[in-house]
């Protein structure tokens, strides 16, 4: 019999206390499916006077002590026992009979529902009375806060059916741990499969904090304690042994509400529990107000409409939200729950007879696993605001927005103007009210009620009334977790809305014209001689040649230009670049040195960049909500009059010729606040060096351009937090006449935007581009395109825990390595031919997390990463993980991450800005580092921009995939030549009818063929002799899967079949087996380039067959090659939208999979919710299912094993291939050695005895 939990006896009802006046306080509840109610014959009617007696709810707010005392009231015979789980349905016992009780249960944790066989049915609908002591007890605690597990979310998901198949029934065990019943609930080994725990958010902006914390604590877990035949419970076993584990109230955290029954109408009741659960919530943050009590209730009521209002109550009025827990405590009215005459008495066996039905269905349901939903999610929770950000500098304030309001303001010095202001009450961590004024170019952007926001400034944190304004320092960030690139920012002047749509997709279209090819290579060779500190004929030339033929001899080739006249026309350029080297590369300026100052054209300073410090660095600063690339970070040297200097600068490099671009200006004074965040000094200046015409303009930083920069950036990050709206039109013809997005500008306005041509301002325009889309075509966008709206949010959330959890938290959560030092015996750093760096990092010798198992790790070899330092420097270089272990790891970055920011002797913070180079070759002594690292998981790449750029190219009018729309959007069936007579080869002769037919499907196929693969049926080898099959007629085909080991496995299959084969992609991501397949040709300096661009255009044309991922289609190959045939393999973990993306490249697709097994891998719980695990392949099989052919044949297990999935997923329909893998069994090595491996004393029929027995 499976273990129990007994927690005894319960006290008898005479002990139970009552109110003042003796009388008992009736609750209502409707009985729930899930839990084990028995009722007693003959009490099973509820009078209608009965229903009208008001309820005195007293909602989430009650403490599990007081928990304890209702369970005090419910009779001695009854008893509350938790079965664990049974072999065949591990989740299902302990699940369904866990209760539910809408009125009183926010989790389980927080409270014991009663099942009680002997008392009447009047008892099971009653709230049971309280004392006047222990209804203050509760209020004081309701002003405080509430108590509740670590992490309510996973236990609020218990209650769910579609979430009940994840859990362990581990966590249900007795005594586990010593923990308390939250705790047991929501263990933190409790998890989905496949997913990962959601980290316990610090310093959560609505959690509130009670007063005297820790006596609570102490005071609750003595109560629990004492529960007869509890195990012995502390109060850090509740989760709650600090003031971040106060959760916040709010109505995003409700109860999973049920289904209406019939016979007992809750409606009502359910709206006034929901405004009252809103109404606790907001009274309980009242209670930090530091307002005085004699502050106007008539405020607080009103605000508490607002509040409720934007909580999704619009019709919620003042009479709604009186608030609870005073002597006038509004209650339900009678009519509340008043009904026809005909239903006033209820039929409560019917109404317990359907639930029981009802519950029966839904574990029925859950039984049906071909049907089944597969779900590969993380638990998704509601985003809420973080107070905490890892990076501490002194003048980083963070407040989460409370209240909103617009008023007006007389400056100090015009007191009969006024202007308009916005006033913001906000909330840091200390929980203490305070107000933000905002003024001037900060009211271009409205923050709203639980908005993040920063305010940089050097001022007093203890301050509670802060001005931003343009007459002082501060500066205002909205949304700083949204890092905003720089160059977006500068763009955005000309066009937002451009801006924001390239952000968010993805594609292959932005190839270079001559000039701007020109300008990438010029760019690079002129950072290649800055870093060598050589500006000779000779290595200028040498070097030109080696980057153009190693590094841009692709893109040559695609925008039709010949290697020998590319290379004459740039050397031309050359000795523009000698002459501005002579002129300001150099330790001290010359007299010749001037610079053209932007806003001061008659300045006579002189500069020189006098020392590169690094090349190419990344910056993401959480402070100002920026990242950058910046071209060359410089040490320059001022000459000014008095003024004289070294100071750490940006060096931005233009090949333009407009040398007044503003774009230019501005995102050079971004990058100058990005160094001033990574080197922690004031940076004076930019430089911007327009090599073509050799001139240098300095960029001072102006406050009041920083303030306009600032506030841009507030608005694109709107944007990017708000990631399903568009900046407005341009309305300009002749801008958007040449842009190159506006076929998807106008794309989304018609369809997302629900347009017209006078709204676009460009009708002809639109017109042109749109004409074509119809109903369907906007259903299908609307909905994809939502789907990947939600699932690129919940991707945007996690990139934020780098600097606002710390890494021992992240770790927890496995997606972080934190406290990590360079392997001393290494020796730092070692250099690659390609110009990366291959570090070996260990933990610190005084770390507690010294043996720390990495293979716990959700970080595997092979995951990019993005390596940061424990200070709270974010981002000092993206990587590759190359190797795991349980002691250290290895890494490749791009960049260099020891010594960044490293200062020099004679360093001083205003005048003297020594730093040491970080690049190769610079040998700066300074004293030894004691740096301490942290490597996080880079998960936040282009994929949802690639799929949302998928999805678009299905719909523009010039370069969109018509055929590929027509079979998928408008489900056009499928057409088959039936005539065409396939041709064996002897490998497929040899197959099973099965693959023949898979084969004689897809050869046959006019659009596309299906293959259903079931386990162990030789999907990857029906695939190569498919292949095979298709290059032997002379035909190309493109293979393409999610994975990078799912494509490398076929290529293995066919690497002998003697044609040439194209793998794209890095060699270092791809298997050993196949790397020789990524194309390569050896370039010597002095060959022949005629020859050698013969050789670079046999290596990507004449292949027949080219592999790559689903994610790497943007290559610009695919952009010069069409195929014959599109085969992707495990189809059915691929999204939709990812899917169609390699199609458009192809005129015939065939898609291989099983969607019985995973789905596409989900990590939002919305966009799972909404559909985006339907693959392409499952889409496709249930719209058209005469396009299937199923592989039933396996060859992978017995016919004992095979019979589970076979009865419960295929239907009978997997076949064993042969005879001997029917009767296939293991045979267990040297078995007289087993016996010293088992116990003594077994008994006849032990389970492992049985399953070891060789027959």
């Amino acid at each position: 019999m499976p273990p129990q939990f007994d927690f005894g006896p319960l006290p008898t009802g005479a002990e139970a206390s009552s109110g003042e006046d003796g009388s008992q306080q009736k609750g209502k509840a409707r009985l729930s499916s899930s839990s084990n109610v028995q009722l007693s014959p003959g009490k099973n009617k509820r009078t209608k006077a009965e229903m009208k007696t008001p309820v005195k709810t007293y909602g989430y707010l009650e403490s599990k002590q007081h928990r304890n005392q209702e369970l005090s009231s419910a009779g001695d015979e009854a008893s509350v026992k938790w079965q664990s789980s049974s072999p065949v349905r591990p989740e299902e016992d302990c699940l369904n009979c866990l209760p539910r009780n809408e009125l009183a249960i926010n989790t389980f944790a927080e409270s014991v529902p009663i099942s009680d066989p002997t008392t009447d049915l009047d008892n099971k609908f009653k709230s049971l009375s309280r004392s006047n002591s222990d209804l203050k007890n509760t209020r004081k605690r309701a002003a405080g806060g509430r108590l509740r597990p670590s992490n309510p979310e996973k236990a609020r998901h218990l209650f769910s059916p579609g979430y009940r198949r994840s859990y362990s029934a581990e966590a249900f065990r007795p005594g586990a741990g010593r923990r308390g019943l939250g705790d047991l609930l929501v263990d933190s080994n409790v998890s989905r499969s496949r997913s990962e725990t959601q980290p316990k958010r610090d310093n959560d902006p609505f959690s509130i904090q009670a007063e005297d914390d820790s006596g609570d604590d102490t005071e609750l877990a003595k109560a629990l304690a004492a529960t007869p035949s509890s195990p012995p419970i502390r109060a850090e076993d509740l989760g709650i042994d600090n003031k971040e584990n106060i959760a916040p109230l709010n109505d995003q955290e409700e109860d999973e509400e049920e289904e209406d029954d019939d016979d007992f109408d809750m409606t009502v009741l359910n709206e006034q529990i929901k405004r009252r659960e809103a109404s606790q919530s907001f009274t309980a943050a009242k209670a930090v107000d530091p307002r005085s009590e004699t502050d106007s209730s008539e405020f607080d009521e009103l605000e508490l409409v607002n509040y409720l209002q934007a909580k999704g109550y619009p019709d919620v009025s003042k009479e709604d939200v009186e608030p609870i827990g005073g002597d006038d405590e509004r209650l339900p009215k009678a009519e509340d729950f008043e009904d026809d005459e005909s239903d006033s008495d209820m039929d409560i066996d019917a109404a317990v007879g359907k639930l029981i039905e009802e519950r029966d269905k839904e574990n029925n349901s859950r039984a049906d696993f071909k049907n089944a939903k597969s779900v590969r999610t993380r638990q998704d929770s509601p985003e809420r605001p973080s107070f905490k950000c890892v990076v501490n500098k002194p003048n980083l304030h963070r407040y989460v927005v409370m209240s909103v309001e617009e008023g007006t303001y007389s400056p100090e010095k015009f007191p009969n103007l006024v202007r308009d202001q916005l006033v913001l009450t906000v909330m840091d961590t200390t929980t203490i009210r305070k107000t933000v004024y905002l003024r001037d170019e900060w009211l271009a952007v409205t923050p709203q009620t639980g908005d993040v926001i920063q305010v940089v400034g050097n001022y007093d944190s203890s301050e509670t009334a802060i001005v931003v304004e343009k007459d002082n320092q501060n500066l205002f960030i909205l949304h700083p977790d949204y890092l905003v690139n720089c160059t977006h920012i500068a763009e955005s002047f000309y066009c937002q809305r451009k801006v924001v749509i390239r952000d968010r997709m993805r594609s292959a279209a932005d190839l270079p014209n001559k000039a701007m090819f020109y300008g990438d290579v010029i760019h690079l060779l002129f950072q290649t001689c800055l870093a060598e500190g050589d500006f000779s004929d000779k290595f200028m030339k040498t070097t030109l040649r080696r980057l153009v033929e190693t590094q841009f001899f692709e893109t040559l080739l695609l925008i039709g230009l010949k290697l020998k006249d590319t290379l004459e026309e740039l050397e031309d350029r050359l000795p523009q670049l000698q002459r501005w080297n002579s002129i300001y590369f150099r330790y001290e300026p010359l007299q010749t040195s001037t610079v053209f100052e932007h806003r001061n054209p008659n300045s006579m300073a002189l500069v020189s960049a006098s020392k590169v410090i690094a090349i190419e660095e990344e910056v993401w600063s959480p402070l100002f909500g920026l990242k950058g690339k910046i071209d060359v970070t410089m040490q320059t040297t001022l000459r000014d009059g008095v003024i004289r200097g070294n100071y750490l600068a940006p060096l931005e490099i233009k090949t333009s010729t407009n040398t007044r671009s503003m774009a230019h200006r501005a995102q050079t004074t971004l990058y100058s606040l990005l160094l001033s965040d990574r080197y922690g000094i004031p940076i004076k200046h930019g430089l911007l060096v327009y090599s073509h015409a050799g001139e240098v303009v300095r960029i001072p930083n102006f406050q009041d351009e920083i303030r306009n920069l600032l506030s841009r950036r507030n608005e694109v990050a709107l944007y990017s937090k708000n990631n399903s709206t568009y900046p407005e039109m341009v309305r300009a013809p002749e801008k958007c006449r040449t842009c190159n997005r506006r076929d998807v500008c106008m794309l989304f306005h018609k369809i997302v935007e629900d347009g017209t041509e006078e709204s676009s301002g460009v009708d002809e325009i639109f017109t042109y581009e749109t004409e074509h889309i119809t109903d369907t075509h906007k259903d299908f966008f609307r909905h994809w395109n939502d789907l990947l709206d939600k699932e690129g949010q919940d991707m945007n959330r996690h990139l934020k825990e780098i600097w606002t959890m710390t890494s021992q938290e992240r770790e927890q959560v496995g997606r972080c390595f934190g406290e990590l030092i360079i392997k001393p015996t290494t020796g730092g750093a070692k250099q690659a031919s390609n110009g990366r760096y291959t570090y070996q990092l260990t933990r610190t010798d005084t770390n507690d997390r010294i043996n720390y198992n990495y293979n716990d790790s959700h970080l595997t070899s092979g995951d990019l990463i993005i390596v940061s330092d424990e200070s709270g420097k974010i981002c000092l270089s993206r990587g590759i993980l190359r190797n795991v272990n349980r002691f250290e790891i290895e890494v490749e970055t791009y960049s260099a991450i020891e010594f960044v920011a490293t200062r020099l002797a004679g360093f001083q913070r205003d005048d003297n800005q020594l730093f040491k180079s970080v690049v190769p070759g610079k040998n700066e002594k300074v004293a030894g580092q004691k740096l301490k690292f942290r490597i996080d998981k880079d998960e936040f790449g282009h994929a949802m921009a690639l799929a949302r750029n998928n999805l678009a190219q299905l719909f523009t009018r010039d370069d969109g995939d018509q055929k590929t729309r027509e079979l998928v959007v408008e489900k056009r069936a499928p057409r088959f030549d039936v005539s065409k007579k396939v041709e064996y080869s002897d490998e497929v002769k040899k197959f099973n009818p099965d693959q023949q037919r898979a084969i004689d499907m897809a050869m046959m196929a006019e659009d596309y063929t299906l293959i259903l693969g079931m386990p162990g049926t030789g999907k990857t080898t029906t695939i190569a002799a498919l292949i095979r099959s298709i290059v032997a007629q002379n035909k190309t085909v493109l293979i393409a899967s999610y994975t990078h080991s799912a494509v490398d496995n076929i290529l293995i299959k066919i690497k002998d079949s003697g044609f040439k084969i194209a793998r794209i992609g890095s060699k270092g991501r791809v298997h050993p087996e196949v790397a020789h397949m990524v194309p390569s040709v050896d370039i010597t300096l002095d060959g022949d380039l005629e020859d050698l661009e013969h050789k670079v255009k046999s290596a990507y044309y004449d292949p027949p067959v080219v592999a790559t991922t689903c994610l790497a289609i943007n290559n610009w190959i695919f952009t010069k090659r069409k195929f014959d045939y599109c085969i992707i393999d495990e189809a059915s973990q691929v999204t939709l939208p990812t899917c169609i993306g390699p199609l458009r490249y192809a005129d015939k697709f065939i898609l291989v999979g099983d969607h019985y097994q995973l789905s596409p891998l989900v990590k939002s719980a919305d966009a799972l919710s909404g559909g985006l695990d339907l693959s392409l392949f499952k889409y496709l099989c249930e719209t058209h299912p005469s396009a299937v052919v199923n592989l039933a044949h396996q060859y992978r297990m017995c016919e004992d094993i095979m019979f589970l999935s076979n009865n419960l997923i295929y239907d009978g329909q997997l076949k064993c291939g042969t005879k001997e893998v029917a009767e296939q069994v293991l045979q267990i090595p040297d078995k007289p050695n087993l016996s010293k491996f088992t116990a003594e004393n077994l008994p006849d029929n032990d389970w492992l005895g049985y399953v070891m027995k060789e027959e």
